[in-house]
């Protein structure tokens, strides 16, 4: 056995223990000069501190066992530990110490009790009192040396930063590794406080802390640094350490109360006090511009400076410190903008054509700023300088550039050739091919006086000659050169120009009667201009006009002539004027044309007629539609009988004529929304559209008589049959030639179901088809969490057979197509708004969802005044709401709901508000829990996180008297109502 294997070499290099440095305290020095010491020295602050507090208990529990709990000075076998601790807070305070005493470093590393036991031990060694004796509502800095102001104005700037810090958004503090007061043991004990015991005494410090800071800043009160070697150990003969505050580094005035300017600014901001908080600013920033090297008390962030005065509209000055940088483009941007320096703004801009920082929506919005207040000239070379950046960017504009700069194109050519010149030396081969396209685009493409002013301004300069291109400018110049004076003397001026007048008066004539809708102006217009040229048809003159294609054919078999062209145009004006819904206006030009009609023959009057009285019917159908819900309804009777006689014509087929389809869609809706569903039902349809209003009428006629059971066979039957009509709509794969309904199919197109959807707006009739298009939805679908809620849901099949060969995607367009208009014609209608919001969760769009749900209650409830039905937020409403708040992130928003159901969901509640990440409101919705429950889980949470200003507002919410547990039924109840309609109000307001 080969035992040297057991001895093995110790590595030089292991982490250091604590107690090692306690020993010999000069070894300290030697490992913090070290490039990464291990342990660091946040690690050894937290050792040093967590180590003598033990120190304490031990001295603390002997002297209970004892029964002199009450004694201050260490006797016997305790005084060892009691020095041993204060050698280990001096040995915690030395790091501090070399560490520059900064603050936002130390808050970044250590836990917040050993952050207040770490500034408490530094007052005590400077002043050699104990941090609890010492009053700080009496201090007198005055009487105070210069080391000792210096440790008080680090424990009081520590006291406003933790407490700004303990109130933002982030993650939980690192608990600290010391068995404090308030978590292992009740017991208080040299200073050392839990968490929520440390934000308390904030709380109560902070008006003692900025008086005492506001002092400071006001006064010139002398200010030295403690180093590491102003701190000495405790010697053994000694009772208390002697420390040499001679080698503390003095603080110049300047830099103390830049420090003290900038913490006071912070904080004032901090608690909405602007006035004095740009004050501070100033003077901070006064104070800091007279610093011209790096100092170890001053310890401003940049950007947070920065941030503050561009927020409080402070001109922001760059620090002469030249490990400082300067101010960004983007505050020295708006700096000039608020001093109205146009000089130092385009300076900053064409430095941004150069560095190319600032965004460019940041560029555009300063002109609509200076649009207000500017001069035209200032704004134009702002223009001008974005035009460049826009191009530099390779960006296309949305506004060109001739415009922008129309009327002052001489000054607009200048600035523009001067903003390229001031970036073309400091930009890239390809910035400046970009530059020279643009330029050379101008050259091409702006107005003839801006070209001119631009070629001017480039030859006086030869860097922007040599970029664009000699030829680019002359050809510019050679393209917009005066026009020579023509002195052709062979025309002849003897020349009769009679027929040109002529001309000009049929052309003049053609314009008035385009424009022209009196029949009679109409009438002497066709006669004038059908004698100018009596070769050309009237009608031709417009390629506009339109007729229907029977009327066109039956006007082209009667030739030239007056009466064709008169009624041509007549029947084109009238569907001119149904499109501007001149309604009456069109039927008194189509009743006209019915007088002139009755001059032709039998055979073509007669048709003509029958064409021209189904167009009169058509413009009353489209109006009695247009004008729904506030139609009279006088001449209802008259359209009804001519909707009826239509249809009957339509089916009758023969040598019959035969209406338009888009007039038989019209008069099938028409007596749809009439309730006319007998007629219907009893037709024998040839058409596609009439055979689906007829199936369609039917299921209406069935569940509107109440003679018929809901679940009849009979009434099974006309919905199945309604049923196999829709389905083929969506069918991906065309049916085959032996099934049924397979030429409805082929002419029946889903394009033409939304359209006849549009004209439909009898209530029983859209609930069937929103019905029918549901069930179908969600057979395709496929997801019962999903499922649209739908009336009549027992009518209509169950399954289809081949689902994956129907398509989702036009189903749900064509149910989306449904709602929608049914929700335009009767918005208060509650089923359908359910089927709506049931309709956006399916398809996973949330907001909707929840707007259409928190719509349903506002109309139940008459804007949450009274009451909303059980029936109405149901608890499947409530889980969809629920998980939409979630999806969404809105955790909170989730947790109220949850006390909607009868049993509160707490494991739902108390899940969502444990979520770290969520984009709601937080502690704002609050005030609208009433669950005690889940109040008391908030303060817990808030306490475990260490939210201190969180945690008071829910025990403050706790605290009030209509929560109270023992108040009546009527009382709770009453609070319950209350919060309930406040909320609903304000997710409502948050999610229009």
């Amino acid at each position: 056995m080969d035992f040297e294997s057991f001895h093995r070499p110790i590595p030089e290099n292991l982490p250091k223990s604590w107690f090692e440095f306690l020993l010999s305290p000069e070894l300290l020095t030697q490992h913090l000069r070290q490039p990464n010491p291990d342990p660091s020295p946040y690690d050894l602050i937290e050792e040093f501190l967590k180590n003598a507090f033990q120190k304490d208990l031990e001295v603390q529990s002997k002297g209970e066992e004892a029964g002199d709990a009450s004694k201050k000075e260490p006797i016997g076998d305790d005084a060892p530990s009691v020095k041993k601790s204060e050698a280990l807070r001096l040995l915690a305070v030395k790091v501090a110490s070399y560490l520059e005493w900064d603050l936002g470093k130390l808050m970044d590393r250590l836990s917040l009790p050993i952050q207040q036991s770490l500034l408490e031990d530094l007052v005590s060694f400077t002043t050699g009192q104990a941090f609890v004796s010492i009053n700080h509502s009496e201090i007198s800095l005055n009487s105070y040396s210069a080391h000792e102001c210096c440790a008080l104005s680090l424990y009081h700037r520590w006291c406003l930063m933790a407490l700004r810090r303990s109130s933002y958004p982030a993650r939980p503090m690192r608990p600290s590794a010391i068995q404090g007061p308030g978590q292992n043991n009740s017991q208080n004990y040299s200073g050392i406080l839990s968490q929520e015991q440390v934000l308390q005494l904030l709380d109560q410090m902070e008006p003692l802390s900025l008086e005492i800071l506001q002092q400071m800043a006001g006064q010139d009160l002398p200010i030295s640094l403690p180093v590491p070697e102003c701190f000495n150990m405790l010697h053994p003969d000694r009772p208390s350490a002697e420390h040499d505050w001679s080698k503390a580094i003095p603080i110049p005035l300047t830099e103390a109360h830049c420090q003290l300017s900038y913490d006071l600014g912070i904080h004032f901001f901090f608690v909405e006090r602007f006035a004095e908080a740009k004050s501070a600013f100033r003077l901070c920033l006064d104070k800091r511009a007279q610093i011209s090297s790096p100092s170890k008390y001053v310890h401003i962030d940049e950007k947070i400076l920065e941030g503050h005065c561009m927020a409080l509209e402070i001109p922001h000055v760059a620090s002469n410190d030249a490990k400082t940088p300067k101010s960004s483009l983007r505050t020295r941007l708006w700096d000039a903008l608020n001093q109205r320096d146009e000089q130092g703004l385009l300076e900053t801009l064409n430095e941004d054509n150069r560095l190319q920082e600032l965004r460019s929506e940041t560029r555009e919005q300063l002109e609509d700023i200076m649009r207000v207040t500017w001069s035209p000239e200032s704004i134009l070379s702002v223009q001008v300088s974005n035009s460049i950046r826009r191009a530099l960017d390779s960006h296309l504009s949305t506004k060109r550039f001739d415009l922008v700069v129309k009327g002052r194109e001489r000054a607009s050519a200048e600035s523009l050739i001067k903003g390229v010149k001031t970036v073309l030396p400091a930009i890239s081969q390809e910035h400046r091919l970009r530059l020279k396209h643009f330029l050379q685009f101008l050259f091409i493409s702006s107005s003839k006086e801006f070209i001119r002013e631009l070629s001017a301004a480039t030859q006086t300069s030869f860097p922007i000659l040599s970029l664009v291109g000699e030829d680019v400018v002359k050809r510019a110049d050679a393209q917009w050169a005066p026009e020579p004076q023509l002195i052709a003397t062979g025309w002849d001026d003897t020349k009769d120009f009679t027929g040109g007048i002529y001309e000009l008066e049929v052309s003049e004539s053609i314009q008035t009667l385009i424009a022209s809708y009196d029949n009679t102006v109409i009438r002497d217009l066709i006669l004038h201009i059908g004698n100018a040229d009596p070769k050309s048809a009237v009608r031709n003159v417009n390629g506009q006009w339109e007729v229907p294609p029977a009327i066109q054919s039956c006007l082209d078999s009667m030739g030239l002539g007056f009466l064709p062209d008169f009624i041509f145009i007549m029947v084109a004006k009238a569907r001119e004027l149904v499109l501007l819904k001149s309604y009456g206006e069109a039927k008194s030009l189509l009743d006209i044309v019915l007088q002139e009609v009755r001059n032709i023959g039998p055979k073509m009057g007669f048709k003509l007629r029958q064409l021209i009285s189904w167009e009169r019917l058509l413009v009353d159908i489209t109006a009695y539609n247009t004008a729904f819900p506030n139609n009279s309804g006088t001449a209802l009777k008259e359209t009804l009988e001519g909707a009826r006689g239509c249809l009957t014509t339509a089916t009758r087929g023969g040598d019959a004529v035969l209406p338009r389809p888009e007039l038989v869609e019209h008069c099938c809706a028409f007596l749809l929304n009439q309730a006319d569903w007998g007629f219907l039902a009893a037709m024998k349809a040839n058409w596609s559209m009439l055979e689906l209003s007829a199936a369609l009428a039917a299921v209406c006629f069935e569940v509107a008589d109440s003679r018929h059971e809901m679940d009849s066979r009979h009434q099974r039957i006309s919905s199945y049959c309604l049923w196999d009509l829709i389905l083929p709509l969506f069918c991906i794969i065309q049916p085959r030639r032996g099934m049924e309904a397979a030429a409805t199919a082929a002419s029946l197109s889903r394009a033409a179901l939304q359209v006849f959807i549009s004209h439909l707006h009898h209530h029983l009739v859209i609930g069937l088809l929103i019905s029918c298009l549901t069930r179908l939805f969600n057979i395709l679908k496929d997801e019962p969490s999903l499922e649209v809620t739908l009336e009549y849901a027992q009518i209509w099949p169950n399954v289809v057979s081949n689902p994956n060969g129907y398509c989702l995607d036009s189903v749900t367009e064509n149910l989306r197509l449904v709602l929608d208009r049914a929700l335009s014609l009767y918005p208060s209608h509650i089923p359908w708004l359910h089927a709506k919001a049931s309709f956006h969760y399916a398809l996973y769009q949330y907001v909707p969802c929840l707007r259409t749900y928190l719509l349903i209650a506002e109309v139940a409830s008459e804007y949450f005044v009274k009451p909303i039905p059980k029936n109405i937020l149901d608890d499947s409403t409530l889980k969809r709401m629920i998980n939409s708040c979630s999806q969404l992130q809105y955790f909170t928003q989730a947790a109220v709901l949850c006390q909607f159901f009868d049993d509160v969901d707490y494991k739902r509640a108390f899940q969502c508000l444990s979520e770290k990440y969520c984009v709601d409101a937080g502690d704002e919705y609050y005030d609208y829990i009433w669950d005690i429950t889940i109040l008391e889980f908030l303060i817990h949470l808030h306490h475990k996180k260490g939210e201190w200003q969180k945690k008071q507002k829910v025990l403050k919410l706790m605290g009030r008297l209509d929560l109270n547990s023992n108040n009546p039924d009527e009382i709770r109840k009453e609070a319950e109502n209350l919060r309930r309609a406040k909320f609903l109000r304000a997710l409502s307001a948050h999610l229009t």
